[in-house]
Formats: C-alpha cells, sequence, structure tokens
C-alpha cells in the first residue's frame, strides 16, 4: 500500500501520478479528505491526495498526517530535496523501537559534497536573539529536530496534534516540536543516521527563504516568549543593515518586509 501527496506542483507531476492512477487503477473514486482544499483517488489500498492549492510545508505533510495519525506505524517527515543513506531507516527503527515518545533528528550532509557536513539534525533556540543554532556537541539537548528529516511514531500526532499550518513555510517544526518537549517527548539526533539535502532546494536562500523565516520568526516569539518581541523586532532591523552593506539586498528586501508584515499585521496572532 502506498499514499501520495502532490502538494499542487508547478510542473505536471499531479497529471502524471492523475494518469497513472486512473489508467492502471481504472476504478480509482474521488472523495473529499478530512483536511479541506484536498481531494483523492482511491484504489486497492493506494490514495493519491492531489491539493488544490500550496498552503505550505505543515498543510501539506497534514494532509497525510491526518490519516496516519490513526494507524499504528512510522513516520519520517522528509523535504523533497532530500536523499537518504541506504542504513538511515533502520537506524532510526531500532532507536525508536523502546520509546515511541520521542523525536528523532539525523546528521544532515551536502548532497554536492557528501562528505560535507551541513548540520547535525537538530537546533537549540537563541531567547535572546530571536535566532537559532545548531548542536555541535553530542551532549547537547536540542529545542527541536530539523523538519526537513523528523522521525517518530504516528501516534505523535494524536497526542502533540498535526503541524501548526500558520506558518506556511519555517519554524513549523520548531513549535511542534516545543509542544512535543512540554508533554514529555524526548528529543534525540542519531550520529550514524545519515540523510543528503540538495541545499534550498525547495525556496531557495534568497527573497522569499528570509521573509518567510523573519516573519515566522516573529510568530514564534509571539506565542512562546511574547516579552522578546521588542528586542527581536530591533536586531532584525540591525540585521537588514548588516545585509546591505554585505549587498545582500534580495536578503535585506526579505528580513525588511518581514519585520514589516509583521508589525502591521501580525502582532496579534
Amino acid at each position: 500500500m502506498f499514499l501520495l501527496v502532490d502538494n499542487y506542483s508547478t510542473d505536471d507531476s499531479a497529471k502524471v501520478l492523475t494518469d497513472y492512477f486512473q489508467q492502471e487503477l481504472p476504478e480509482s473514486q474521488v472523495f473529499d479528505g478530512k483536511v479541506s482544499e484536498t481531494f483523492a483517488f482511491k484504489k486497492g489500498g493506494h490514495i493519491l491526495f492531489l491539493n488544490k492549492e500550496n498552503r505550505g510545508f505543515a498543510a501539506g505533510n497534514n494532509v497525510l498526517l491526518e490519516h496516519l495519525r490513526h494507524w499504528n506505524c512510522l513516520v519520517w517527515l522528509l523535504n523533497p530535496d532530500i536523499e537518504v543513506a541506504p542504513d538511515a531507516m533502520e537506524k532510526l527503527v531500532l532507536a525508536m523501537a523502546n520509546n515511541q515518545n520521542q523525536l528523532l533528528g539525523t546528521r544532515v550532509f551536502s548532497m554536492a559534497n557528501p562528505q560535507q557536513l551541513l548540520h547535525r539534525g537538530g537546533f537549540q533556540i537563541n531567547w535572546n536573539l530571536g535566532t537559532v543554532h545548531e548542536i555541535k556537541d553530542p551532549n547537547q539537548v536540542p529545542d527541536y529536530v530539523y523538519g526537513g528529516s523528523l522521525f517518530t511514531h504516528s501516534n505523535s500526532f494524536n497526542l502533540v496534534g498535526l503541524l501548526p499550518e500558520h506558518y506556511f513555510l519555517y519554524w513549523e517544526e520548531t513549535h511542534w516540536c516545543m509542544d512535543a518537549s512540554r508533554l514529555g517527548y524526548t528529543i534525540s539526533l542519531l550520529p550514524d543516521a545519515h540523510v543528503y539535502d540538495k541545499v534550498g532546494g525547495s525556496i531557495g536562500r534568497g527573497y522569499l527563504a528570509f521573509y518567510y523565516y523573519t516573519f515566522n520568526s516573529l510568530r514564534f516569539f509571539a506565542h512562546f516568549r511574547r516579552q522578546k518581541l521588542p528586542f527581536v523586532l530591533v536586531l532584525n532591523f540591525v540585521r537588514v543593515l548588516k545585509k546591505v552593506l554585505g549587498l545582500k539586498f534580495p536578503a535585506a528586501r526579505g528580513i525588511w518586509k518581514g519585520n514589516l508584515d509583521f508589525i502591521f499585521n501580525g502582532k496579534n496572532i
């Protein structure tokens, strides 16, 4: 059995998948999914979900997680620009065997240079600066697992809930992991489980990346540390200046716009 979700692809992926399901599974039927703005073809235990719009990382995953959380299974969230080492799955499954109430991360290497370690799969939050930093010391406990490679049991999405969809992109896994931690979940990183990242293949590292990262970091702090918001907002304007001085204008524009949009539209979120 397999389940597929097309999160409103801009290429012909949806058509290719639909044609395959209709040709290979001619009795496929269309039905409304539990998540709004989604419909699916279903036949023989195989399900194809076609999202009618791209509502972001969390909403795209939630279409499937809404169904998987009623099963007894393991779930591995992976970004589309991630490739998995052949033995990574086995190591994650073994690590999960004795404790289902945990979140596991993997080491992330560069696809272009497989020897280059990008990060260890987990991060800590700097509550004073409004930033995050990667785990360097294996003995450090991460605040959250990188959402591009997050392994857990399906029941986690019952106990903790589905991924928060209002972030659209960035910080949604941070929020979710914080909620899980408050419920007693442990967060661990497996040093011998590896994946490979194309680095920015989904959205790149330009204006949109900096915009969503900035705007959603402010949403996150508004929820968990509202008293820190004024300081983080001021620091963001300092970051704009640094990007301008470094001639990184798309990044500066993204941070500036994210800050302003939050000030005028997002403070009450």
